[in-house]
């Protein structure tokens, strides 16, 4: 059962909430607020699994309580996953702000028993693709593509180039996907260990970079940028990778052969 809590200025909403959960029998509100202040303590030393999150708040709106949750984790683990967020509002103008940071759903109230079960079920689904924590390492990235989300396992990623507003994941089968997301907010779900941004518009994982000659990163048939701003961590971090790897200074014009696993 997924343990949440629930955050409005309304009262009555919340009993709504509280229902609606008891009647679902798969999410238990441990504790309701409606103080953002209550709620941000609370994450600090409780984990949860959910939490349902009302935008219109009187101190602050609910996109910048769960924003600075975000930024600053929720306290009680660092390592830890973050909680799942479902928004729930009576306005459509937060809708698509909120698949940026990664709802879970988007209810406007108000909301049917049959919308929040959809709801439910999308929160239920997603947490059973996460694995615990302190567990095996990471082997899948979530993301959400249009209205759902889709598991992409992290050894089949080629590299990932950002779009404007938009992050294009390019795959080992030459298939890619296109997710609305900032390339911050990819590499904080990514594995530090194998996953290194090389340019303003580009991540790419380690295990797959063949060589390197004249600021250019060859991956297969693709040649990627690499910026001076990262080039000393970029060295670093493949010498790391492949401790043997005799890897000269990237100002040199011969190419870098590196030796793959």
């Amino acid at each position: 059962m997924l343990k949440a809590i629930a955050l409005d200025a309304d009262p009555l909403a919340l009993e709504i909430l509280n229902t609606f959960c008891q009647q679902m029998g798969t999410v238990a509100i441990a504790q309701t607020f409606t103080h953002s202040s209550e709620a941000r303590h609370y994450l600090h030393v409780n984990p949860v699994d959910l939490v349902f999150m009302e935008i219109d708040l009187p101190t602050e709106s609910g996109i910048d309580f769960w924003q600075s949750i975000r930024q600053h984790g929720t306290g009680y683990a660092e390592a830890d996953l973050l909680p799942m967020v479902i928004f729930t509002t009576a306005s459509t103008d937060f809708a698509l702000i909120s698949y940026e940071l990664q709802a879970i759903d988007y209810l406007l109230k108000p909301f049917t028993v049959d919308r929040f079960h959809q709801a439910i079920q999308k929160a239920t689904n997603y947490a059973s693709c996460q694995q615990p924590p302190h567990s095996q390492p990471t082997t899948y990235l979530s993301v959400r593509v249009d209205a759902g989300l889709v598991r992409i396992k992290l050894a089949d990623i080629a590299w990932i180039e950002a779009l404007s507003n938009y992050l294009k994941i390019h795959l080992s089968d030459q298939s890619f996907l296109v997710v609305r997301m900032t390339m911050k907010a990819m590499l904080q779900e990514l594995p530090s260990t194998d996953f290194i941004r090389v340019h303003r518009s580009y991540i790419v994982p380690i295990h797959r970079v063949q060589a390197i000659h004249n600021k250019l990163i060859r991956i297969g048939e693709k040649r990627i940028p690499l910026s001076s701003y990262y080039d000393d961590q970029f060295v670093e971090r493949v010498q790391e990778y492949q401790p043997s790897s005799q890897f000269l200074p990237l100002s040199s014009h011969r190419q870098l052969p590196l030796q793959q696993a």
